[in-house]
């Protein structure tokens, strides 16, 4: 029992030392240094009132291990050191307060105090410790500025006689207080892919007048694009909607379409227009994008027929701002064969009177012997006759167009050999029936049907050429 109540009371004992300990330090603050200047005295300002005698024995200054003697003077917080001897460059000093130091209140300090006063010039030549970008970087964020920091204090007026940067930018140049570090910020952005060269001429010197021995110099490359161009080609019809091309395939285009070439960065719009070539020939125009080089629009010049094939290829070589070149060739099939724009084709005709087939006729019969038996066709008596056409047309397309078949279907002769008058026209599909009254003749001569090249189809397609159809009529 007597052990359990030893045991308490030394646990107690323990616990309110410790508790009187931690009170006394959030309490009562140590003694503190909070500033030491040196000019011809040493000035050094605490945080308390100073106890003199306690600073008699725990205040010591040296120089190059000796000890410099003088007079020290206390004024509050306030400690004054007067040298009997001034100080001199030629020498380094050292200023040592004890920890045993206190103030008047009985407080000291936690550690041991040391500050070194660095007079003495010296003779070595400062250089380049570090610099950012460092040396052969490739930046590859933006830069607002570059960093360099020295071995020794720098003379400001020397740097900016010394620094360079090359290709040439303005700039503002930033120094720490002790002059070994220094910001030289950019006023305006850099411009990219390129190679930016920092250079500090022999004309830098340090604090202590010692000149950098030989000349420094230190390159980046800032935001360097080393990525290939990449295009894509693209059909645009006449009511500017668009589609894609693919490469090395047939690519069925209008014959109204023009061609667009879309870049992913800018390029040299220039030298583009050399790498461009169709075959088989047909010429085309260029129209750049001058603000931003970023697209060429081409188009054809010549007329393109329907139903025709070109390759479209692009050489490679394609360059960029930052010379980064295409390294193939990229051919397009331009196939001009939309089906809504497929011409009428002639087929064959018929001529045709009391429902009997007389003649029919193609592209490749011309010049036929047209019979007309004068029993049956009786000269100088009227007869009627229908003269059908027949085309193929496109898909999209439901007959021929009435006024163009008007305009561009007409019959003649020669040698009077028989009086033809057009009665009426008959338009259905791709057949076209027109109805003649026919006076046969006891001359010989020739008959003609001419069908002219702007005949169309109700989508305004033209037939592909002018036809031209002859009898001879015996």
């Amino acid at each position: 029992m007597h052990n359990i109540y030893s045991n308490v009371r030394k646990f107690f004992i323990a616990l309110s030392s410790t508790l009187l300990m931690s009170c006394d330090s959030f309490f009562f603050s140590p003694l503190e240094v909070l500033s030491v200047e040196m000019n011809k005295n040493i000035t050094i300002t605490f945080n308390k009132d100073i106890s003199y005698d306690s600073l008699n024995k725990n205040f010591n200054l040296y120089s190059e291990e000796s000890t410099v003697k003088g007079i020290i003077r206390a004024e509050g917080n306030i400690v004054y050191f007067f040298p009997e001897e001034n100080f001199t460059p030629e020498n380094n000093y050292t200023l040592k307060l004890c920890k045993a130091l206190e103030s008047r209140d009985g407080f000291s300090m936690l550690s041991d105090y040391v500050k070194e006063f660095e007079l003495k010039k010296s003779s070595s030549s400062p250089f380049v410790q570090n610099i950012d970008p460092s040396n052969f970087e490739n930046v590859t964020e933006e830069l607002s500025y570059i960093f360099l920091e020295f071995s020794k204090s720098i003379d400001e007026k020397s740097f900016y006689e010394a620094f360079s940067i090359s290709p040439s930018c303005n700039f503002r140049v930033f120094f720490d207080e002790q002059k070994k570090q220094v910001k030289v910020c950019f006023d305006e952005p850099l411009a990219i892919n390129k190679r930016y060269t920092c250079k500090l001429s022999t004309e830098l010197k340090d604090s202590d007048g010692n000149y950098l021995k030989k000349e420094f110099s230190s390159y980046f490359d800032y935001l360097i694009d080393n990525t290939l161009p990449v295009f894509e080609v693209l059909g645009v019809d006449e009511d500017e909607s668009i589609f894609y091309l693919e490469r090395n395939k047939n690519n069925i285009l209008s014959t109204k379409s023009y061609l667009k070439i879309l870049f992913s960065k800018k390029i040299s719009t220039s030298s583009f227009s050399s790498l461009c070539s169709v075959t088989p020939s047909l010429s085309f125009t260029f129209t750049n994008d001058e603000k931003e080089n970023l697209y060429s629009i081409i188009e054809f010049s010549d007329e393109v027929n329907w139903g025709k094939s070109y390759e479209f290829r692009i050489a490679q070589g394609v360059l960029d701002e930052s010379e980064n070149y295409t390294k193939e060739e990229y051919v397009y099939i331009l196939d001009f064969s939309r089906e809504e724009e497929r011409p009428p084709s002639f087929l064959y005709g018929e001529i045709i009177c009391d429902d009997i087939l007389l003649y029919s006729f193609t592209t490749e019969e011309n010049y036929d012997v047209l019979v007309l038996d004068p029993i049956v066709f009786v000269p100088n008596e009227t007869f009627y006759a229908t003269v059908k056409l027949y085309f193929d047309l496109s898909e999209k397309a439901s007959c021929i167009n009435y006024l163009s078949a008007l305009k561009n279907i007409s019959f003649s002769v020669t040698q009077s050999c028989m009086n033809i008058y057009f009665i009426s026209l008959d338009i259905k599909n791709g057949e076209i029936s027109c109805l003649l009254e026919v006076k046969n003749t006891e001359s010989k001569g020739l008959l003609k049907l001419s069908i002219d090249a702007s005949l169309s189809d109700n989508l305004g397609n033209l037939i592909d050429e002018a036809m031209e159809f002859t009898f001879t009529k015996i």
